[in-house]
């Protein structure tokens, strides 16, 4: 679904996550689309591909699909929002998706 969905997307996923969103993003880092790492790793790339995309004359829309924890989220929200900000840019958009399994989703009728 990731790769249908958010084929636009850079990929992202931690060392630790194993599956889908690990192959995905390796095959991404192979084209420059993504990246396999530590947490480190992951926000160093966020603020680089934000950091081309503030230095272009234009807007931008970008999204990240993350493979990793969900608390990391904070971290990444900051550190965008600060670049941001100190950039003086409105322009640009940063989409952070993190995919939930289906399987992690349980229904009334599974309760």
């Amino acid at each position: 679904m990731v790769k249908e969905a958010y084929s636009d997307a850079y990929l992202t996923a931690h060392f630790e996550v194993p599956g889908e969103m690990f192959k995905l993003a390796l095959e991404a880092g192979a084209r420059g689309a993504g990246v396999v790492g530590s947490t480190s790793n992951i926000l160093d790339f966020i603020a680089a591909r934000l950091t081309e995309a503030v230095e272009r004359p234009f807007g931008d829309r970008l999204r990240f699909v993350l493979g990793t924890e969900t608390g990391m989220s904070t971290s990444i929200v900051r550190r965008v929002q600060a670049m941001l900000n100190e950039a003086g840019r409105e322009d640009i958009e940063v989409e952070v998706i993190f995919p939930v399994s289906s399987d992690a989703i349980a229904t009334s009728s599974q309760q």
